[in-house]
């Protein structure tokens, strides 16, 4: 499941919000949340994006907020990924 919203800033620019549920490919261990944490707040910073990760029972919820073209290309970047696979 991914829900995406267009969101207005203080400034006026245009950005994005996006929330999406993504099931674990194997073991959910404390290494691979590790790992992707660290790759995602490397990303996230140097893309002024904001963002939230939890996970738990062999799920990831992720949701992230910023500029719309950065958080489609983030989007874009993590599909597919070795880790995780669609939630259906």
């Amino acid at each position: 499941m991914t829900a995406i919203a267009l969101i207005t800033g203080a400034s006026g620019g245009i950005g994005r919000a996006l929330a999406r549920q993504l099931r674990a490919q194997g073991p959910q261990t404390r290494a691979l949340t590790d790992s992707i944490l660290c790759k995602a707040r490397a990303w996230n910073t140097q893309n002024d994006i904001t963002g939230v990760l939890c996970e738990g029972q062999g799920m990831f919820l992720q949701a992230l907020e910023g500029e719309r073209g950065k958080v489609t290309r983030l989007y874009a970047r993590s599909l597919p990924t070795r880790a995780t696979r669609p939630w259906s």
